[in-house]
C-alpha cells in the first residue's frame, strides 16, 4: 500500500473512531474538543490491534451466524489474541470515559484526557505482558 493510501486509510479510520466517540457522548461542541476527539481517534486507529471494520464484523457475528466468528479467527494466526487485546483496550476507553464528568473544569479531568490516560496505561500493560510472555 502506498504511503499516501496508508495515510488516507488511517485518517478515514480516525474519522470513524471520532464519530463513534461523538455518538457515545464525547464533547465536540467547541473546536478544541472536536480536535481532541479527532486526535484521540487517530491515536486509537494507529495503535489498536484490530481495525474498526473487523470489530464491526465481530459485533455482527450473532446476526450473521456463529460461523462468521469462527472464519474470522481461523482467517489469520493471532486473531484471537488481537480480539482479546482490542476488547481490553475498548474496556479501558469505557472506564476512562466513565471517569470524565461534564461538570469538571480542570483540563486533566475533561474529555479526552482521562480516556487517553486509561488507554495508554492499558496499551503499556499489554505491551509489557507481551514482552514478558516472549522472554
Amino acid at each position: 500500500m502506498p504511503v499516501a493510501g496508508g495515510f488516507l486509510f488511517s485518517l478515514r479510520e480516525a474519522l470513524m473512531w471520532s464519530v463513534v466517540f461523538a455518538l457515545c457522548g464525547a464533547a465536540v461542541g467547541d473546536v478544541h474538543s472536536a480536535l481532541s476527539t479527532l486526535a484521540f481517534g487517530l491515536i486509537v486507529s494507529l495503535t489498536i490491534p484490530m481495525k474498526l471494520m473487523d470489530i464491526h464484523h465481530m459485533l455482527l457475528a450473532d446476526v450473521n451466524g456463529k460461523s462468521s466468528v469462527v472464519k474470522f479467527f481461523k482467517k489469520r494466526d493471532g486473531n484471537a489474541r488481537k480480539a482479546k487485546e482490542t476488547f481490553l483496550l475498548l474496556t479501558a476507553i469505557v472506564l476512562g470515559a466513565s471517569i470524565t464528568q461534564p461538570d469538571w473544569h480542570e483540563w486533566f479531568q475533561a474529555w479526552p484526557y482521562p480516556v487517553v490516560t486509561s488507554f495508554a496505561l492499558m496499551r503499556a500493560a499489554l505491551l509489557l505482558f507481551g514482552l514478558r510472555r516472549k522472554v
